[in-house]
C-alpha cells in the first residue's frame, strides 16, 4: 500500500466463459459514491481470463458502486 492508504477494495473479475473472450481484452472499471467519489482504471485480460482490480482509498466508503465497460468509454458513459 502506499503511504496514507488504509483501505482496499479488491474487484475480482472473471470473464473466462464469455463467449468471444480473446486474450488482450482490455476494459475499464470504474468506482464511484454519490458523494462525488470516484476512481477509474483499465485493465488488460490474458490467458485464463481473470484478474482482480484493486482500488486504494484513503478513508472508508460506506457504499461504492462498480461498473465495467469497454476501454475507450468515459466515466460519465459508464
Amino acid at each position: 500500500m502506499s503511504a496514507g492508504t488504509q483501505y482496499v477494495l479488491r474487484v475480482p473479475i472473471d470473464v473466462s466463459r464469455v463467449p468471444d473472450f480473446t486474450p488482450g481484452l482490455r476494459i475499464s472499471v470504474l468506482v464511484w459514491n454519490r458523494q462525488g467519489f470516484r476512481r477509474q482504471q483499465w485493465v488488460t485480460f490474458e490467458a485464463p481470463g481473470t484478474v482482480t482490480v484493486r482500488f486504494e482509498l484513503d478513508q472508508p466508503q460506506e457504499s461504492l458502486r462498480v461498473v465495467l465497460g469497454p476501454e475507450q468509454a468515459a466515466p460519465s458513459d459508464l
